[in-house]
This record gives C-alpha cells, sequence and structure tokens, in this order.
C-alpha cells in the first residue's frame, strides 16, 4: 500500500476516532445526569444511553482507534526517518495519552452497564475536554513538525492568565508558529462575530471569553 494512501487512511480514522471520543463522554455526562432524575424519566433514558454507549463504542470509537494506530504505526514503517525528528516522539506521547484515555473510558464504560458513572457530572465533564486539548496539540505538531510549537496552541485554549497561575511560561514561537498564528489570526476574528448566531443564548459568555483569547494569541 503506497504511503499517500496509508496517509489518507490514517487521517480518516483519526477523525473519527475522535468523533467518538468526543460523543463518548458527552454519553457519559448525560447518562450520569439522568440517574439523579425521577424515576419515570430515568427508567427510559439511562437503558436508551446504554445502547447508544456501547454500539458507539463498538461501531465507532475502539475501531476506529485500532486502526488509526495502525495506519499511523505503518506510515513509520514505510519512513522510519520520521523517528528522528523530535516532534514525533511528542506525537507518540500523546498518542499514548490517547489510550490511557481510552483505558478510562472503557472503565466508565463498564461502569454505566451496572448504574452509572460513578464520577460526577462536573468531572465528567472535565474529562470531555481532554481530547480536544490532545487534538489542537497534534495539529499543531504535524503541521508546525516543532517539538514545542504545540504549546502555543494548548495556550489559546488556557489562556495566558491560566497558564500564569500554573506558572507555565510558554516558549519562544518559531518563525513557523509566527507564519501559520497571523494567517488564522483574520479567519478567527471573522469566525467569532458568526459564531454566536449558531449558538444557544446561554452559551454566548462561555463562547465570547473562549474566542476572545483565540484572538489575543493570533494577534
Amino acid at each position: 500500500m503506497s504511503y499517500a494512501v496509508l496517509k489518507a487512511l490514517h487521517i480518516i480514522f483519526v477523525v473519527t476516532w475522535f468523533a467518538g471520543l468526543f460523543y463518548l463522554f458527552r454519553l457519559f455526562i448525560y447518562h450520569r445526569e439522568a440517574v439523579d432524575r425521577p424515576a419515570v424519566e430515568r427508567d427510559v433514558l439511562i437503558p436508551q444511553f446504554r445502547i447508544m454507549e456501547r454500539r458507539l463504542w463498538v461501531a465507532i470509537t475502539l475501531p476506529s482507534g485500532v486502526l488509526a494506530t495502525v495506519f499511523g504505526f505503518a506510515l513509520i514503517v514505510q519512513k522510519p526517518e520520521w523517528l528522528q525528528e523530535p516532534f514525533m516522539w511528542v506525537k507518540l506521547a500523546f498518542v499514548a495519552a490517547l489510550w490511557a484515555y481510552m483505558v478510562l473510558g472503557a472503565r466508565i464504560l463498564g461502569q454505566c452497564r451496572e448504574g452509572g458513572p460513578s464520577a460526577t457530572s462536573m468531572r465528567l465533564r472535565f474529562l470531555n475536554e481532554i481530547p480536544t486539548v490532545i487534538l489542537i496539540a497534534v495539529v499543531f505538531l504535524i503541521v508546525l513538525q516543532d517539538a514545542v510549537g504545540w504549546i502555543w496552541g494548548v495556550g489559546g485554549i488556557l489562556g495566558h492568565e491560566g497558564l500564569d497561575r500554573v506558572n507555565i511560561t510558554l516558549p519562544a514561537p518559531q518563525p513557523a508558529a509566527l507564519t501559520l498564528i497571523s494567517q488564522v489570526g483574520s479567519y478567527t476574528q471573522d469566525y467569532s462575530r458568526v459564531l454566536p448566531l449558531l449558538l444557544p443564548a446561554r452559551c454566548d459568555t462561555i463562547m465570547d471569553s473562549f474566542m476572545g483569547r483565540i484572538v489575543r494569541l493570533m494577534r
């Protein structure tokens, strides 16, 4: 199989893998909140959530993770020189973290089959954001091919205020990072004006804060 075909398959299954993870943990949140609902609603919602969680895990999330990983390593087998690049080892570390997240997801799925997640809704919401951080980090890694450039992408989510609270200092961006940030900046500002029209009113404050941080990073 050619390198280009392997790369296309790898990207396809990475997309479906992340889609499955995003939706799976969102279902865990709904499942946990359904446990506290009145019995009439709980008896209807929880069996439905169990079916959706199981089908999503078996049909999409787990197979996509396996195939994305297999095709990814196949790319390295065809071009082992990638292992000489520091950013590739950072990417592999994120892949390992993603599989650790999968193990956690399988554990929560087992809890859902027996009753419901033991974690609180707030904790599950926090866990639901982990794939987003990993996705942004990996995209910056691959585009910039820089072992530390991904920190700027993740920093856009946390905001410089959040990084200051945990005493994290961002390294100076590489020229490639500055170029990418400047190109994306104008698009992000336009998108930030359109996005509130597509969201419920109660999300406006959250999204304004989020997009404001991204815009400040892009400038």
